[in-house]
């Protein structure tokens, strides 16, 4: 080898280093952001866990204000039968 061709081949190599060094900023960067996704996602899913538990918490609430309804319906409808029926034996 000559020097020209010893020159060549330490430009080269020289540019494969300037390469693998933006490839590995470009990697570094790609890291970054995949870590704020990451944390931004994690946030959403706790604040999703939040509502779900409100959500829940709003659903038990209501389905026993309708069980209390519909019992308190319940009785004044028996109510009603049982007058009914009582004012029809006596009349």
């Amino acid at each position: 080898m000559n020097e020209v061709q010893i020159i060549q081949k330490l430009d080269d190599l020289q540019e494969d280093v300037k390469e693998i060094s933006q490839a590995l900023v470009t990697l570094a960067r790609i890291e970054e952001r995949q870590d704020t996704a990451n944390k931004t996602i994690e946030r959403l899913w706790t604040r999703i866990e939040l509502y779900e538990q409100r959500i829940d918490a709003i659903e038990r609430k209501i389905g026993n204000q309708t069980m209390q309804s519909l019992l308190w319906t319940a009785l004044v409808v028996a109510g009603s039968v049982i007058g009914y029926l009582l004012n029809m034996v006596q009349a």
